[in-house]
This record gives structure tokens, sequence and C-alpha cells, in this order.
């Protein structure tokens, strides 16, 4: 019986189910679920880490058979466990995230009751407000498929495959459409975190997986699979701000995952979760705001946040109107929570005056001297500058602040209306970096500077004047390229320079440890053949006198160059067992493949593909005999045998060799290399041999006329190679060929005398066929 636990107050789960009964149909991995189906929702932290212990009642719940059948062990009883479901559709249990829970006792007393006892469940222990669960009759072992989109973009996937139930140690193999057999690596981390046995893999193409698992009783499974990429994003958008006016905003994250309707939200405000599920919300407080999206087949989860909060822009200027000899204060004010409230305090002289008002105001007759005024509205926003007041002086006048020239925005209009007012005595003069360059009221202008309006009342011959610093962003973008040939073992680096915004001409100057360069552009510009190092790259615009941008790049030789010494491990192998010279041979196979011919007795020896590899973990092994791939590890153990595998054995090609390549890949680089060698008297160690290939052969038309042309064809399901020969019926060789790599082979001959005749094709396998054709 499960430990007892304690549960502080104000936490506890609460259940409910549908009320059904009876058993659902098998599904695809030939569980019977039951149909009643509950749903479980906590209440408090610390029922989370509260495990519960399930006593299921099973002679009221199983027919006579499936309850004879769980208590003599053909069958096992499951708790199936959804963490992922909520309370607006029922799970049908059958995707990769179900928790699988077996029985830790199986209670069976003598009045008939059958009781299966599940211990150590805990629910809720992800970020959802609902579980869900139900039990299920079924095999030994289940198999389970996760993917995980790389980024939620691109092609790739992550696939864990996870075993639960069954006898380790488990055989589990992956194949493509193509029956191409796909890397498949055993996680003790995830095997530990899962509490299931876990085995990774990587895919990168759209198609149709097939997952295969025996286990140690040679229980076997099949799990058919796809995967489809999307390229899903979310963008809750940059921080907002409340104001008087917008009360509410409206935060959307569906407009990313339009194409999934079955997509999940959950929301969270200052980190806590509110309840909310739908794709928008309507957000009415300032705080942090957070949405987790999860795709229907959780190969991806998006997550963005946003701040909002209320933010108090405000503007205090000073005017002074010569003609009616008055100065005051201008206080206007937006994005803020009405009612305001204007601190004035005299640094100098001790004026100290406080302003409520609920819109923009005006405050007259202040005396001279330095003021710190500080505008606060109700919400707690606050805004604060320091203003210096001479009431009988005309105070240059200032531009509210405008966006600098960029790429966005390349032309900015002045209107002489914004700080003088709309007076039509009034005559303009627009200075740039002091030159007279306009007269009339608005200026439109595309160029970076000091600019400056006086305007001039010829009724009261007043002259007041307002600045404005025009400035721009200078846009500048580095792209660093790296160029390789296939083996990856020699580049080409280049730099493109962007300019996205600037004034010509331009300076770049590139610094690193072979020197400093300096190039002289009009626009974009491109560096190649730049050496590996680190370098500043300092761009400059406007002939060297404006903006500057800079950045470091590098371009650094991380590719690992992938290295194989196969050869010297066999000469050394050989050499020390013989004590004698060993070298490899050449010319006795095809491709020019190397040989090797040594006599050790009692021997077992291993041939390391890693020996010059670095501690890359991106790095793959594929040991193959011929065609047919023996193992992904990197090591390879042979043993001395009279008689290897017929099947590794090539009868003709290679002088009754066999063939064995080592393909070493680097799966982010794509960088490979590979060694072959034959060698004939070992037996590569490995549990499992290859299945022989199976072989069809015809000959038509047959029988066939003289000196006309027949056809042989000999075809299998796999790649192969081999000897073709033809006889006549005293045994002399007509004809010979020598196949390699064919899935079909067709022959066509013709033959002039009339007879019997034989066709013989000796397999790589050994495998011989022979077929007869009769000349009329």
């Amino acid at each position: 019986v499960q430990d007892s636990v304690q549960i502080t107050n104000e936490n506890f789960v609460v259940f409910g189910d549908n009320n059904l009964s009876g058993l659902k149909p098998p599904n695809e991995q030939n569980l019977h679920q039951l149909k009643r189906v509950w749903l479980a929702q906590i209440t408090g932290e610390d029922i989370k880490e509260t495990p519960l212990h399930f006593r299921l009642e099973l002679h009221n719940l199983l027919s006579p058979q499936f309850l004879e059948r769980v208590k003599d062990g053909q069958l096992k009883m499951w708790m199936l466990h959804d963490p992922y479901a909520n309370n607006g559709t029922v799970s049908d249990f059958d995707n990769g995230y179900v928790e699988h829970y077996t029985p830790f006792d199986l209670e069976i007393l003598p009045d008939g009751k059958v009781y299966a006892h599940f211990k150590d469940v805990y629910f809720d222990e992800d970020v959802s407000s609902f579980d869900q669960f139900t039990f299920a009759v079924g095999p030994e072992m289940l198999l389970q498929v996760r993917y995980t989109q790389w980024q939620c973009t691109g092609t790739c996937f992550d696939i864990e495959i996870l075993i639960t139930g069954g006898q380790s140690p488990y055989i589990v193999k992956l194949f493509d459409e193509s029956q191409n057999l796909i890397p498949v690596t055993f996680d003790p981390i995830l095997t530990e975190l899962y509490e299931q046995h876990t085995y990774t893999a990587n895919v990168c193409a759209t198609m149709e997986y097939l997952v295969k698992v025996v286990d140690d009783n040679n229980a076997l499974l099949e799990y058919t699979f796809q995967v489809n990429p999307q390229n899903y994003t979310l963008d809750l958008g940059p921080d907002q701000f409340f104001s008087e006016t917008l009360t509410e905003i409206l935060l959307d994250a569906g407009q990313g995952i339009i194409n999934d309707p079955e997509a999940t939200y959950q929301w969270f405000f200052n980190e806590n979760q509110i309840g909310h599920y739908e794709s928008s919300l309507w957000a009415s407080e300032a705080g942090n705001y957070k949405v987790i999206v999860t795709t229907s087949d959780m190969a991806c989860q998006l997550e963005d946040d946003i701040n909002l909060s209320f933010q108090l822009n405000a503007s205090v200027t000073y005017n002074y109107i010569c003609s009616e000899e008055q100065s005051f204060l201008s206080i206007e004010v937006s994005n803020g929570i009405p009612s305001y409230s204007t601190h004035i305090l005299g640094i100098d002289n001790g004026y100290d005056v406080t302003i409520v008002h609920e819109t923009n105001t005006l405050h007259q007759g202040i005396p001279s001297g330095s003021y710190e005024i500080t505008v606060s509205d109700s919400a707690g926003s606050s805004f604060q500058v320091l203003l210096e007041i001479n009431p009988n002086q005309t105070t240059p006048l200032e531009f509210d602040p405008v966006a600098p020239l960029s790429s966005s925005q390349p032309t900015i209009t002045l209107d002489a209306i914004e700080p003088f007012g709309n007076n039509p005595n009034h005559i303009y003069a627009w200075y740039h970096d002091n030159l007279l360059i306009s007269t009339s009221q608005q200026l439109e202008i595309d160029s970076p500077g000091h600019y400056s309006v006086i305007a001039y009342d010829s009724e009261t011959e007043c002259e007041v004047e307002a600045n404005i610093l025009i400035d721009y962003i200078f846009e500048v973008t580095l792209e660093t390229l790296f160029e390789s040939n296939g083996d990856c073992r020699s580049s080409n680096n280049t730099l493109n320079i962007y300019i996205n915004f600037g004034y010509e001409n331009f300076i770049t100057i590139l610094q690193g440890n072979s020197g400093t360069f300096t190039y002289l552009h009009s626009g974009d510009f491109t560096i190649s053949a730049i050496p590996y190092g680190e370098y500043i790259v300092t761009v400059t615009d406007n002939d060297g006198t404006g903006h500057i941008y800079q950045e470091t790049i590098l371009f650094e030789n991380d590719i690992s160059v992938l290295e194989l010494d196969i050869y010297t491990q066999l000469i050394d192998i050989c050499e020390s067992c013989t004590g004698q010279t060993c070298e490899l041979i050449y010319g006795m196979c095809p491709n020019n493949i190397p040989s090797i011919d040594f006599n050790c007795p009692a021997l077992i020896f291993t041939l390391d593909a890693s020996v010059l590899i670095d501690n890359n973990p991106n790095v793959t092994y594929e040991w193959y005999l011929w065609n047919d791939l023996i193992t992904n590890n990197p090591e390879l153990s042979f043993e001395k045998s009279a008689d290897c595998y017929t099947i590794y054995q090539d009868n003709g090609s290679c002088n009754r060799n066999a063939v064995y390549s080592i393909i070493v890949t680097d799966t982010i680089t794509g960088c490979t290399t590979s060694q072959n060698f034959a060698m004939k008297g070992w037996c590569p160690v490995i549990d499992t041999p290859p299945a022989l290939k199976t072989y069809t052969s015809t000959v038509y038309p047959n029988p066939a006329n003289p000196d006309v042309t027949f056809y042989y064809e000999v075809g299998s399901q796999e790649l192969f190679g081999g000897t073709v020969q033809i006889f006549n019926v005293l045994g002399q060789i007509l004809y010979t060929n020598f196949i390699q790599g064919n899935i079909k082979y067709t022959l066509p001959y013709n033959i002039t005398s009339s007879g019997t005749y034989f066709i013989r094709t000796t397999t790589a396998d050994g495998t011989i066929l022979v077929d007869r054709v009769i000349i009329k």
C-alpha cells in the first residue's frame, strides 16, 4: 500500500467522469480503453508534489474473458494520463505525450475480486488547468513517438521514440518511405527523465516514417508516423501604453498560428497563469503578459511576452509674447490618466506652486530663475524638466522632437506654425547650419543638421526664433559568408556590407591581425578572400565626417575536418600479429578498393573510426558490408572464422573478399569522409547479420530463334552485385560479365547455333541462380 502523505489545507484534487461503461475497440497499439474518462483539477500548488494512489476494481470493469487474461499475465492493465488535455474536449489518449502507468501490484482475492494498484501518480505538473485519465487493457509493451520541429521553422525534426513495458534490451530501427535506415541513438538522460526507454533520431524530409521495436522476448511493435513541417511565428508586438482613451489593449497570439485551429493557448499575467485559453486577450491592467502556444500535434511550442504600462508624456515650454510683454508656461500632457498635478519649484528663488488640471494648461506670471518642474498623473507616472526663465528676454523656442531620418523616414516636413502659432503677419526665414535655405511656412528636409526658423511680425516688430536638430540613423548590415568544398578542407571568407541608410561617400576600415585595410565606396560593398581571424569593422559615412558604425566579426575555422586512419590501423594490427611487414594491396577489387590478407589464429581485433575525430557530438558513423548497414557505432570488431557469413562473400568481383565501408558525417556542417577496404577470413562481430536478399530471374523469349536477341533479367529488392555467365551443355563458358550496384540487371544476347544453353548468376552474397534457354 502506498505510504500516507500530509496534504496542507486548501490543497486538494477534484475528479469527475463522463459516467460511461464498457471498452472501446482496440487502437493502433491494440489497447482497449475504458469508455469512462476522468477529469482532474487541482487546487493549490502543493498538490502538484503529492503522489496519488489508485485502486482500480477490475472485476466490475472487465468482461470475464479479459479478466482471466489479465490475471494469468497474457494482458496488462494500463493507466493513461493526458496532462495536456483541457475541459473542452475528451482526450483520445493516443498521442506521443500521454503518460502510461503500469500496476505495481495486481491484487487477486479469494472471493474473485481483482484490483490493480497504481501509485505515484502526479497531476497538473505542466501549466494547464486540467488533466484527463482513463484505464486500458492491452499488450505488455507500448510504443510512442514524439517529434519536435526545430525552431518551429524549416523541415528538420527531433524524434523521440519511447518504449514502456516489454523486456530490455530493445532493437529499435527507424525507416523512411524508401526503407532507408535512419540512425537511432539510445538516450540515457531522457530515459531517466521520462522513466521510459528513450531513443532519439533526426529527420529532415517530409514523408512517412516507420518505427520497428523488438524486445528481448522477440515481441514486435511497429508504428507509422508522418512529419509535416510548418513555419509558425508568434509576435505580440512591441510594448504598449495605456492612456486616457486607450483603457484596454487587445493582445492577439493567433495571427501566426492561423493554419492550426486546434492549437492551444495559455496566458500568464506577471508569471501567474490566468486561466484564459483563447488566442486573443483583452488586457486592462499594467504588467507583463505572456502566452505559450502549442500546436495540436505538439511538435512546436512558441512563447512571447509584452509589457503594458502607463507612460505620461508632457512638454513644458516657456513663452514670451514680446508685443504684449507677457510670459507664461505652457504645460501639455498626453498618454496619461487625469487628473494631473504640476509642481513648479524654484531652485534659487523660493518659488513653489502646485497646479491641478484635467488637460493642458497655462501658468502666467512666473518670475525669472531656475526651475524644477514635475508633471504627474493619477496613475503615478511622472515627467520632470529643468527650465531657465528670463521674462525680459525672448527665449528661442524648440520644435517638438521628431524621429531621425532613416530608411523608413527619408524626409521630414517642418511647419513653422508648430512653435509660433498661426499668425498671418509672420514672415519666415529658414536656416540650415546658419545658411538661409527657404522663406516658406513649411520646409521639407532630407539631410541632417541644425535647423532654425525666425518668425518676424512686421506689425509688432517682434522676432521669435525656433530651433531643431535633425539627426539620422546610419543603418549598416554586415553579412559574413563562409564557403567550403564538400569535405570542408578549404574555404573563402566574404564580408558583405549593406548600406541601408546613410550619406555618400562611405569609408570602411577592416582591422585585424593580418593588418588594416581601408575601402572607399558609394553604396553596398563586398570584401572577399578574408583570412581567418577576428576583425573590427568600422564604417563611416559622409566622406568620413558623419556617423560611425562599428562591429566585431569573427571568421573562425571551427569546421571539424573529418579524418580516418582505418588503413593505418589495419596495417598495425597485421604487423603486430604476424611480426612481418604488411601493406595494402590495390588492383584486386573494383574501384581501386585496397585489400589486406593476414592470418592470426584466436585473435579478435577492433577498428575505431573515431580515433582522429574530435569530441564532436554531431558526428555519425555508418559501417557497411557491401551495401548492408551493419552498425552505427564508431568501433567494429572482427573475429577469425573459417566460414564467415556467406552473404558477406563476393564470389567473383573481389577474389572472395568482403568489402567494408565506413562513412563519417558531421550532421551540422554536412562534411563527410569515408574509407573502403576488402578482407576475407574475418567476421564482423555484430548481433544480427543482415538477412539474405531475395532474387528473381527470367529469360524471354524462350525458346528463342537462332541469331535473334533474347533477354535475361535478374533482380532483387536491394542493390546487389555478382557475376553472370552463359554455358553450353559441355560446360564451356560462352560469356562472362560482372554486375555492380544494380537492383535490376538486363542482358541482351543472341546465339547462332541451336541447342540448350545455361545462364548462371552468382551474387555477391553467394546466391546462385540458374536459368535455361533453348535456341530452336
